[in-house]
């Protein structure tokens, strides 16, 4: 779950609410000018010209007015989602507050005359251009009303992003030389998706992929991970000291290089002892999307529909938005099915294809839904 976006909307939506209906209103001021500086956009809105202040971060959590917090809101749920999904949930939160100082801190230096500014619009850029490094094949869906039409259309993120940064640059040129007045932060916006693509880069460069940070875990039952996930040298001691320690980061690393290696060796059985003996000790896995997928496929492969179901509802939860997942939720469609629940198999069916429309799963998820069956 991505707990970190889900976070930052809450709070957006808390200081909104107390923004509306708590804060001293325009009527209050006017009665007592000395309520001006508890107005949340004047309290903790970034004055130009500050420097390092503390409201380089918190005016990321200010909007003015429910439109503007709805609009940032859906493309930080867009964007942020899945690029926390890649991160995770430290990493993706130490990134967005420095997104959105980063942001901020451009907008200042580009910006001649005193203004204020709030919004979380530059830190989501920022999300906006690691989506970018990290996803752009993705097929992003718009939707549009000309002349009382509508419809979608869609267009894959390489293309798209780059051709939203062009718009932002034409705006930003045309407000800051020629003194458009339009209340649109653009050369925050420039700037913060160019931090977020510098950072993404540097993390795919310099940081390893697979590593994670720590998550919920508990347990119960403690023997039985070292026999099965005894692997070759120095990881297998070092994957079994990460779990015993509930070293999730460690454990996701290893845990998951160990099930690939099995895989591509084609020992389908250690990949299921691995993750069966990790299902043991944790409540949750902390492993990579495709680490998941290859231990559900050695699950189904050895008829351990069980462990597959647990597995497969993970990897759903855990990576909703990875390519790697097609097949196991339509395998697990036809095992919904198979078992009599109907319901959930059509709910699964739906979920692949509104979420992967042009991959082949996707497509056949969409014919069952059209009457041809699941098959």
């Amino acid at each position: 779950m991505p707990y970190v976006t889900l976070g930052i909307i809450a709070a957006c939506t808390l200081v909104q609410l107390y923004a509306s209906f708590a804060a001293p209103s325009v009527r209050d001021v006017l009665r007592n000018p000395e309520l001006l500086d508890q107005i949340p956009i004047i309290r903790w809105g970034y004055q130009t010209g500050s420097g390092a202040d503390p409201n380089l971060v918190l005016s990321a959590f200010v909007h003015d007015g429910w439109f503007h917090l709805i609009g940032n809101m859906l493309f930080l749920w867009l964007a942020g989602s899945a690029v926390e999904d890649r991160w995770g949930h430290v990493r993706f939160a130490i990134f967005y507050l420095l997104g959105a100082a980063a942001a901020t801190y451009v907008f200042s230096a580009v910006h001649d005359g005193p203004a204020i500014l709030v919004g979380a619009s530059g830190a989501i850029t920022a999300t906006m251009g690691a989506f970018l490094v990290h996803f752009s094949s993705t097929e992003i869906r718009f939707w549009y009303f000309i002349m009382f039409r509508t419809g979608t259309f869609e267009l894959p993120a390489w293309f798209a992003l780059p051709l939203w940064l062009l718009d932002q640059l034409l705006w930003a040129y045309l407000t800051e030389a020629h003194g458009f007045a339009t209340g649109t932060a653009y050369t925050a916006h420039i700037g913060g998706f160019a931090f977020g693509l510098g950072a993404a880069f540097l993390m795919r460069r310099f940081l390893p992929p697979e590593e994670g940070e720590e998550e919920r875990v508990y347990h119960p039952h403690a023997a039985a991970a070292p026999a099965a996930v005894a692997t070759p040298g120095d990881r297998h001691s070092q994957l079994v000291a990460a779990i015993e320690s509930r070293d999730l980061g460690t454990v996701r690393m290893l845990g998951s290089r160990t099930i690939l290696d099995a895989a591509r060796e084609g020992d389908q059985q250690r990949v299921l002892d691995v993750a069966k003996a990790m299902l043991a000790k944790l409540e949750r896995l902390p492993l990579t999307d495709g680490a998941f997928v290859a231990a559900a496929n050695a699950a189904d492969e050895l008829g351990d529909q069980p462990t597959f179901v647990r597995l497969a509802e993970a990897v759903i939860a855990e990576h909703p938005g990875s390519s790697q997942i097609p097949k196991t939720m339509w395998r697990l469609a036809e095992l919904r099915r198979d078992g009599g629940d109907v319901d959930a198999a059509i709910e699964l069916l739906r979920t692949l294809a509104v979420r992967f429309p042009r991959d082949a799963h996707g497509q056949r998820a969409q014919q069952a839904l059209d009457g041809r069956g699941l098959s």
